[in-house]
């Protein structure tokens, strides 16, 4: 009798603990399936988009457990991004047409001095803060100043002797022509196939750069991936008045509060990262 009770306690214990285990390893399988592969983060230009990036990707190349502030931003001080590869923008492939007709370097086209002080002159091909010899200078872009044909006319009308914000010929090229009166899907579609290649590869993918909620966001999520909105207040809030940096907000973008230290911000990245993407 007694050995019959223990012999029942025995398989009983057995039985459970086996049926826990079943629990554990179904419920580590939910997660998995349930991780978040493809990121998108948006927010103002000067919020922190491309740095919150570069903290995403060396956290999941060392690991939750390992990662720290000191050696991300040992690699960030001498521009060094770990695990760069995972990390695209929509705007890569505008940045690379732009370089290829224009013959600008392309490195030049991501640095954020570059891009706010430099202009390019389509008469001499020379990309500098000079503007004092150009007949015509272009440096904003909306609507009211810069319409869809008139930088073509004014081409013409000053026999090329135009500069050109390096800042705005990125936004006139992509929104103006490319997205507004060529195919608005355009680069969106070409950004999320090269996400879906580098996810199958490498794990991760993710695009620092989203702007546009109904399609560029929509078109993230609509993969299964999601958006980050960095938000970063500042005492001198003149944003860009271009389409292309008008950011919406939406309930369901995971927000990241940018107004407070680096460490901070690696920190609640790096929750980010252990909560969603391991």
């Amino acid at each position: 009798m007694i050995f019959n009770i223990k012999f029942s306690i025995i398989i009983t214990s057995k039985f459970l603990l086996y049926f826990y285990i079943c629990l554990d390893k179904q419920k580590q399988i939910i997660m998995s399936i349930n991780k978040v592969t493809i990121v998108g983060i948006k927010g103002f230009k000067g919020s922190g988009k491309d740095t919150v990036a570069s903290m995403i990707s060396y956290i999941l190349h060392d690991g939750i457990m390992k990662a720290n502030y000191d050696t991300w931003l040992l690699y960030h001080k001498n521009d060094f991004i770990e695990n760069d590869e995972i990390i695209i923008h929509f705007a890569d492939k505008l940045k690379d047409d732009i370089a290829a007709f224009c013959g600008i370097d392309r490195k030049l086209l991501d640095r954020q001095d570059i891009k706010e002080e430099n202009y390019y002159n389509f008469k001499t091909g020379i990309v500098s803060t000079n503007i004092k010899d150009a007949t015509y200078v272009v440096d904003k872009c909306n609507d009211a100043i810069l319409k869809y044909n008139d930088l073509s006319s004014y081409l013409v009308l000053y026999n090329n002797n135009v500069s050109i914000k390096i800042r705005v010929l990125l936004q006139y090229y992509g929104t103006n022509v490319i997205r507004n009166h060529f195919w608005h899907e355009a680069f969106i579609r070409y950004t999320i196939n090269k996400a879906f290649d580098i996810r199958n590869s490498k794990g991760q993918c993710i695009i620092a750069d989203a702007r546009f909620d109904n399609d560029e966001c929509k078109a993230i999520r609509d993969c299964g991936g999601m958006i980050i909105r960095v938000d970063r207040k500042s005492n001198n809030d003149n944003h860009d008045s271009h389409e292309s940096e008008q950011i919406t907000i939406n309930k369901n973008d995971y927000v990241i509060d940018n107004t407070g230290t680096l460490v901070g911000l690696f920190y609640k990245v790096l929750k980010f990262v252990t909560d969603y993407m391991v």
